[in-house]
């Protein structure tokens, strides 16, 4: 046997020693150990309270994360070391889950993944976690959210550029089933100017000789916080707003709970004891002034198909969505959500499309059920109806 230098021992000592530290990152991050079935898992990884959001960080840059073969739109289980665990959990970059459940999310702004529960508790504290324990996170099931994912995570552009006023600001009149004309619009908001769109939406706002707002997104501390803001440019709602004529009902965003559903029904009855011309604003003016509209739509008589068409103008307003450019994203944004809204409000029952006025009874009954007295609901069609 040929006989090893002292160069060779020291070389080869330093090759074990680059391994050895290798492995020990790999383990002090959760790297992903090889397993026999080739199983997309990252292991042990070290955990942080998210006391704001009441979650978890997961101690993995969202990057490596991926690249270990997870994909936005999977399914995955959550195991920490104390066998505290979660299964079947959406996989996204945002929280597109109803309010109540969990989604390990990887935020764009964000450096790691965190898994919390949308709106509910504090997973930190329901699992009993401390800084010493450690989170696995295993495939559940290959892209089985990815629908959610692909409608949820469309993205518009911030500026205007080339886009007509009225686009750029999902700013349009609701003229469908028996609406007086140009007595209901809808709008992104002309207040809160987080998605750049305020000031040209509070120019629309005056052109329309809007007169009573339902802000659906902001308390009133919020409404002043914005107008107190050095690059505040929207007249036409603080005059508004210092008349009274803003209800600020301060929504949740989800649009599937009860407290939605009431407050929409305080809304309108304000909306009923006020002269338009209307206007029903969320941030956006898609998911929870698309409910709003839906309604009012509805008791104003309007057929499934009308409430529908204005409903998915918003998504070609944002991102060009039509059934003519993506008919199979168009059906699926569709399904996921209008759809979803008028089955709830019909309770499940089918609706004849040629008799529109079944939607009239179902949408009156709903808002009665939600707190609206009968003769608040009759002064509000008063108001919006021919």
């Amino acid at each position: 046997m040929k006989k090893q230098t002292r160069a060779g021992i020291y070389a080869m000592l330093l090759f074990a020693a680059v391994l050895l530290c290798i492995f020990a990152a790999s383990c002090a991050k959760g790297g992903n150990a090889p397993t026999e079935d080739d199983t997309i898992a990252l292991n042990d990884c070290k955990i942080e309270h998210n006391e704001e959001k009441g979650g978890v960080y997961i101690k993995c840059p969202i990057e490596e994360f991926q690249q270990l073969g997870f994909e936005y739109g999977d399914s995955v289980n959550i195991i920490f070391s104390n066998e505290y665990s979660m299964n079947d959990v959406p996989y996204h970059t945002g929280d597109y889950v109803d309010m109540g459940n969990p989604v390990l999310v990887a935020y764009p702004e964000h450096s790691e993944i965190e898994v919390h529960i949308y709106h509910g508790d504090d997973i930190w504290k329901i699992a009993g976690l401390d800084d010493s324990m450690t989170a696995s996170v295993v495939l559940n099931e290959k892209g089985k959210y990815q629908d959610e994912q692909t409608i949820n995570g469309l993205t518009y552009t911030y500026e205007q550029g080339n886009l007509p006023d009225a686009v750029y600001a999902n700013f349009r009149a609701v003229n469908v089933g028996n609406l007086k004309e140009n007595i209901l619009y809808r709008s992104s908001s002309p207040v809160d100017n987080q998605i750049n769109r305020a000031s040209v939406t509070d120019k629309l706002c005056q052109e329309a000789n809007i007169k009573y707002v339902i802000n659906m997104a902001d308390g009133k501390d919020d409404i002043e916080y914005f107008i107190d803001q050095d690059d505040f440019d929207s007249p036409w709602y603080s005059e508004l707003y210092e008349r009274d004529q803003v209800c600020a009902l301060d929504m949740d965003i989800n649009v599937n709970t009860e407290q939605l559903f009431q407050k929409l029904a305080e809304g309108f009855t304000n909306m009923a004891h006020h002269d338009g011309p209307y206007l029903v604003h969320c941030l956006e003016g898609k998911d929870r002034t698309g409910v709003a509209c839906m309604l009012l739509e509805a008791l104003a008589g309007a057929s499934e198909d009308e409430i529908i068409q204005d409903y998915m103008k918003t998504y070609d307003n944002y991102y060009s969505v039509t059934e003519d450019t993506d008919a199979e994203l168009y059906s699926k944004i569709r399904a996921a959500n209008i759809d979803k809204m008028i089955t709830f409000i019909t309770d499940g029952e089918s609706v004849d499309p040629a008799k529109p006025d079944q939607l009239s009874k179902y949408a009156e009954k709903f808002l009665v059920d939600q707190g609206m007295k009968p003769d608040d609901v009759q002064a509000l069609k008063d108001k919006l109806c021919r």
